[in-house]
C-alpha cells in the first residue's frame, strides 16, 4: 500500500482495506458488522465509522455484547493505525484498554471516532470514542491501543511477530 498524504488517500485506502476484508473474509466479524465510513481526516489523524447495531451482536440484556463492541472499536482503530504504517501488511493490535460507559441498544447505530495520538516506526498509540447517532456529546464507550505499526513494514499478514505473541 502506497504511503497516504491527504484525507483522500486516506478513504481510499480505509475503503480499500473493507474490500478486501469483504471479499477475503466475507464470515469475519468485521465483514458482518458492514462499518461505514463516515469521515476521514489525515491532518487531524481521525477516522469515524459507523455501525448499525444488529440483533445478532447483543447479549441477554438485548445491548451491544462488549466483546463486540471490543471488536468494533478494535477494528476502527487498527484501520486507522494501518493508514500511518509503512508496508503492506497489518498492524496487530498489542494493547487495548476499553471503557463501557452506557449499554448500547439494538437497533441503534454507533459512531466511533479514532485519533493517532502517536504514530510511531514501532508503534502507534491510538485513541477512540463511541457514542450513539444522534448524542454525539454522550459517550457510551471508549478505548486506547497500541498497535504494532512495524508489522505492516515486516509484511505481517495475520498476526503479531513470535515477541507480541
Amino acid at each position: 500500500m502506497p504511503e497516504i498524504h491527504n484525507s483522500v488517500q486516506m478513504q481510499e485506502s480505509v475503503e480499500t482495506s473493507f474490500a478486501f476484508l469483504a471479499r477475503t473474509l466475507p464470515e469475519a466479524m468485521q465483514s458482518l458488522a458492514k462499518p461505514q465510513v463516515i469521515a476521514c481526516d489525515y491532518e487531524a489523524r481521525t477516522l469515524e465509522l459507523a455501525f448499525e447495531i444488529q440483533h445478532w451482536m447483543r447479549n441477554p440484556k438485548d445491548i451491544l455484547h462488549g466483546g463486540l463492541a471490543a471488536m468494533l472499536l478494535d477494528s476502527t482503530m487498527g484501520i486507522l493505525s494501518r493508514c500511518f504504517a509503512r508496508g503492506e501488511g497489518i498492524t496487530p493490535t498489542v494493547a487495548m484498554e476499553v471503557s463501557y460507559l452506557l449499554p448500547i441498544p439494538v437497533g441503534t447505530r454507533l459512531h466511533i471516532r479514532a485519533r493517532a495520538a502517536h504514530a510511531g516506526r514501532a508503534i502507534n498509540n491510538i485513541l477512540a470514542e463511541g457514542w450513539v447517532e444522534g448524542a454525539p456529546g454522550k459517550l457510551v464507550v471508549t478505548a486506547s491501543g497500541a498497535f504494532y505499526a512495524a508489522g505492516a513494514a515486516d509484511g505481517a499478514t495475520q498476526q503479531a511477530p513470535a515477541g507480541l505473541r
